[in-house]
């Protein structure tokens, strides 16, 4: 089909049926006319993912991710990206792409169900900061948090636990 849209959903449909060739025709095909749409490179990285060739899926995955909003695609672009690194063997990079895939879930979540003020959505967003390697940013955030709420025992308890994770007994035992 000429209509971009429809030979995507195709793919996906195709792919969704077990049919990979049809699926794979039908996204390389729309790779050839649209390189850079970041569904049709998931789709691709996924399916190179799901046949066993993860090396190939990486790039593929990154350009989709660098290249995409945020929403439910790019959490499924993560998640691949994840997926392929890990079984590429590259485990420290998958560990921050899964890390950062959490931190975008916390905070998807707490925007639909939560209260973005509440003391519970600033330390479970420092939670999904500081494990995926924004330290900065998410003691930043608990010490925020700490001087408007100094008795916030969940916002102690993380910053107790990153410290004495980094070996910095003096500062957990602060919190």
């Amino acid at each position: 089909p000429d209509d971009a849209t429809l030979q995507f959903l195709l793919a996906e449909i195709a792919r969704d049926l077990g049919d990979a060739p049809q699926a794979e025709r039908l996204v390389d095909a729309l790779l050839q006319r649209y390189p850079h749409a970041p569904p049709a490179l998931t789709l691709r990285g996924a399916l190179y993912l799901e046949s066993g060739q993860p090396a190939s899926a990486i790039p593929l995955l990154q350009e989709a991710l660098a290249q995409s909003g945020e929403g439910q695609r790019r959490t499924r672009t993560r998640f691949y990206l994840g997926q392929a690194l890990l079984r590429a063997g590259r485990e420290a990079e998958a560990k921050q792409v899964l890390a950062e895939l959490q931190r975008q879930q916390a905070v998807e979540v707490w925007d639909k169900y939560g209260r973005s003020d509440s003391a519970a959505y600033h330390v479970s967003l420092a939670e999904a900061l500081l494990r995926s390697g924004q330290t900065k940013q998410g003691v930043e955030l608990l010490e925020n948090l700490l001087a408007r709420s100094p008795d916030s025992a969940a916002a102690h308890r993380v910053l107790a636990q990153h410290f004495e994770a980094r070996g910095q007994a003096d500062a957990a035992a602060q919190h």
